[in-house]
């Protein structure tokens, strides 16, 4: 099972790491810096997040993950980035971000209401810079990065949610 896990997690990092430098011929996905504040859908509704840990250009394994199902600490999480302001940057922008931001230190997490990430979930990227990037499952394809950056969220994060990796 959690061999399983492991690939739903990686799969769906690809996946919000590949889509979204993609141009589906939207005009919304061209807009230069849009900014918008992140309001997390459903937020009573996750039990379960799920973490990926990566250094520089490693990629995630199963000694740097886990899944937290303390309702507590993914409350304390939720707090932490919901009312975040973000911009949405161009698709050229954004693919030249998430070059240069996979070369550091960060994590990934991923909010949902089921152990097997079969129905809703909300990926969610910290960068050890302080960039947080998300992904609206709802809005597919479009990625919006922190206006600012909020480089001491990288430790307190691993802090609430007793991350060791």
């Amino acid at each position: 099972m959690k061999g399983l896990k492991l690939v739903l997690i990686v799969i769906i990092s690809a996946v919000f790491l590949s889509g979204c430098a993609s141009d589906r011929g939207n005009e919304n996905n061209r807009e230069k810096n849009v900014l918008t504040t992140i309001n997390i859908p459903h937020v009573n509704e996750y039990s379960f997040l799920y973490v990926q840990g990566a250094k520089g250009n490693a990629s995630f394994s199963e000694s740097t993950s886990t899944t937290i199902n303390d309702n507590k600490k993914i409350k304390e999480f939720i707090n932490k980035i919901d009312g975040m302001k973000v911009t949405k940057p161009s698709d050229k922008e954004l693919a030249e971000q998430i070059k240069a931001l996979n070369r550091q230190d960060r994590y990934t997490f991923i909010l949902s209401n089921s152990e097997t990430m079969d129905d809703m979930v909300y990926p969610i990227s910290i960068y050890k810079d302080g960039i947080v990037q998300f992904q609206d499952p709802e809005i597919e394809q479009i990625t919006l990065i922190s206006k600012e950056k909020y480089p001491e969220l990288f430790g307190e994060i691993k802090d609430i949610l007793e991350i060791t990796f």
